[in-house]
């Protein structure tokens, strides 16, 4: 089993699953209509 020094692991931050609105009815073509999307929970690196 391969461990990485703590120095190179990034701070991460939990995201819980769930869905959000996205998109805009007054924006640009491409972000139009709005519509749900769903994320699976993750946990991506922190910048900063």
């Amino acid at each position: 089993m391969l461990f990485a020094k703590k120095e190179l692991m990034p701070d991460m931050v939990l995201i819980l699953e769930g869905s959000f609105l996205m998109g805009s009815e007054e924006g640009q073509e491409n972000e139009r209509p709005v519509h749900r999307v769903w994320l699976d929970s993750r946990s991506p690196g922190v910048a900063g």
